[in-house]
């Protein structure tokens, strides 16, 4: 069973990165300065947004269940050393991202492209960028401190 759960943690952990790092390191800041007014642009970004926010959705609900199966499996929170709680709490911020991502940075690009006010939708789109950005380097720093203390 425990083998079946970290292999769990680190298939979600590593979508979850992977989804991330590719929208806000890459996918998004490349877009900056090409500003479109396109509807099918716009469209074609928003339904990667949605892929995207998906994926994040899925993986931080995956995160958080398993997650907290293994501290139960290892005991408990009180049996956790330092690094252990500062995994548990970074990956609890950055589950929690999940839904942010999902439930308020999409639904904000979503509702700009309804409106078809442009400026608002890049403005919304590099939005979810930069939280993507900071939420795949909480994840980092999460994995580190479950290096660390492992």
């Amino acid at each position: 069973m425990l083998q079946l759960l970290l292999f769990l943690h680190l298939v979600a952990v590593t979508y979850w990165i992977g989804a991330l790092g590719f929208a806000g390191f890459v996918w998004i800041p490349r877009s900056r300065g090409k500003p479109t007014t396109a509807p099918q642009d716009w469209t074609d970004r928003a339904q990667i947004v949605q892929s995207l926010a998906i994926i994040g959705l899925v993986a931080g609900t995956l995160l958080l269940a398993t997650g907290v199966a293994l501290v139960i499996w290892m005991g408990g929170l009180a049996t956790l050393d330092v690094a252990r709680w500062a995994m548990v709490l970074l990956g609890t911020v950055v589950a929690l991202g999940a839904f942010h991502l999902y439930f308020s940075s999409r639904k904000g690009l979503q509702r700009a492209l309804r409106a078809q006010d442009w400026s608002a939708a890049e403005q919304a789109f590099q939005k979810f960028g930069r939280f993507a950005r900071m939420f795949a380097l909480l994840a980092l720093l999460a994995i580190l401190a479950g290096v660390w203390g492992a």
